[in-house]
């Protein structure tokens, strides 16, 4: 499954222009702890962040938690990958519902 969907995502994203750094590392990450995952809440989020990289690449809101590691304040919202590219330069932490 793993490679499948390392594969199918990789093809989806090459053909709707650049990859950011950003979403090249979240979706590495995501589609490599396929591997290592025990439960079924680990599996889900994993799957929620390939899922909002490949909407954000092909133009697409998507739904996340902005967490401030400062304050600890969670705002959800529907945001691009620019903005979601903001925040995790700002030291947000994102979280893909």
């Amino acid at each position: 499954m793993k490679a499948l969907l390392a594969l199918g995502a990789r093809s989806l994203l090459k053909g709707s222009g650049a990859v950011s750094d950003y979403e090249s590392k979240v979706l590495n990450e995501s589609t490599s702890a396929l591997s290592r995952l025990t439960n079924q809440g680990q599996m889900k989020e994993a799957l929620n962040k390939v899922r909002g990289v490949l909407k954000t690449n092909n133009g697409q809101i998507t739904s996340v938690t902005v967490t401030n590691p400062e304050t600890g304040e969670e705002i959800n919202a529907d945001l691009s990958g620019a903005e979601i590219y903001q925040l995790v330069s700002d030291g947000n932490i994102i979280s893909y519902n």
